[in-house]
């Protein structure tokens, strides 16, 4: 029977518009972490990796729609199936370790920000239990039958697991990794809304961390779309809603995880216009970097910088800032020799009048500090 249909076109221009934003964002990234002097971490490893899956993903199922994905089985030879069929396991073997290495890379950014241990043990399990449910759904793809090649051709025969156990797997690994991006996407808050800033500055910077909700829905919506794939008689075009969210998931991801760093250029851009106009110097945040040190020759003398917005020349936003920094440090200065951490997301200063500069600082920096009684 003639097939009229082909869901292919569609699929293709979806795949190719997902790799290039999440590219064009990422990239955005790097070129800002660059500019800024901000030295390129794990989760950038992580991030540049996942992307490059979602890249193979996009080849392989470009190569899957030459074999007929996107049209009905019934118009499909024997052989083109089979191909379409071994195509299309490989390349959802790739997007699912790309999503567990893309959410890592995410959670990874956030350790940054854990302060307190419960910041640490929550952070960590999300990165554990994504990995460990997304590893074991790919690795199912290829040992849930034997032999191997009867995953893909019906026709040899074989002896495979439960489809209906393999399927629930794969609903609530799904729905377990929706769930950890509202997780990540609400941790922020809990983080950067008890620091002494502007009410408007804690909005912009938690908003700007928090896409990644934005994922979450992404997933809820592919994690729908799962059982209405696994129909293997007409696979070929059931399965194009399921790609297609599942290459949207992790085109999210990058995206979400990458707006962040774009704050410090539209940081210095809004700080260029204010000097070109005559106003004062200003302090921007941009994610943000908290640090509380005392030194002493002589005299002891209080430098403290906390995550915010607010102009750092008066005695009253230092003590206020001081403050803040000790209820989140959680750090007593009564003599000695003490170690205070330095947590950075970004922070950028500019002065009137002045090209501006960057002060980059490295994430979980110890400093070693001396105070007098």
């Amino acid at each position: 029977m003639a097939d009229a249909e082909n869901y292919g076109p569609r699929l293709e221009k979806s795949t190719y518009a997902m790799v290039a934003v999440s590219l064009f964002f990422m990239l955005l990234r790097f070129g800002c972490k660059a500019r800024y002097g901000k030295r390129f971490g794990l989760d950038d490893l992580l991030l540049a990796i996942s992307w490059v899956l979602l890249g193979v993903y996009a080849g392989v199922i470009i190569a899957a729609m030459k074999h007929g994905l996107g049209r009905h089985m019934a118009s499909l030879p024997h052989e083109s199936i089979v191909m379409a069929h071994k195509l299309m396991a490989t390349a959802d073997f790739f997007i699912i370790i790309s999503i567990a290495i893309s959410k890592s890379s995410f959670a990874v950014t956030l350790l940054r920000l854990a302060l307190e241990p419960w910041h640490k043990i929550l952070v960590w399990g999300v990165i554990v239990t994504v990995n460990l449910f997304m590893w074991l759904s790919a690795i199912f793809i290829f040992c849930s039958c034997a032999p191997i090649e009867s995953i893909w051709d019906d026709d040899l025969p074989g002896t495979c697991w439960d489809a209906r156990m393999l399927l629930n797997f794969n609903i609530f690994t799904g729905g377990w990794s929706a769930a950890m991006d509202f997780v990540l996407a609400l941790f922020p808050w809990f983080l950067i809304w008890r620091l002494n800033m502007q009410k408007m500055e804690k909005i912009g910077v938690c908003i700007a961390m928090s896409l990644g909700i934005l994922s979450g829905v992404t997933a809820t919506i592919k994690t729908t779309y799962i059982e209405q794939s696994a129909e293997r008689d007409d696979w070929t075009w059931l399965s194009l809603d399921l790609l297609i969210w599942s290459g949207a998931e992790i085109a999210v991801v990058i995206t979400a995880a990458s707006i962040p760093f774009l704050r410090l250029a539209l940081r210095e851009v809004a700080n260029s216009s204010s000097s070109r106009g005559g106003g004062p110097g200003s302090r921007a945040l941009q994610l943000g970097y908290i640090s509380n040190y005392k030194s002493g020759a002589g005299g002891t003398r209080d430098q403290t910088t906390v995550v915010g917005g607010a102009d750092a020349g008066t005695g009253a936003n230092k003590q206020s800032d001081n403050r803040s920094d000790e209820s989140i440090l959680s750090q007593a200065n009564d003599g000695g020799i003490n170690k205070t951490q330095t947590v950075i997301v970004e922070y950028y200063h500019h002065e009137s009048g002045s090209r501006g500069d960057v002060e980059s600082q490295r994430s979980s920096r110890e400093h070693v500090t001396f105070s007098r009684d």
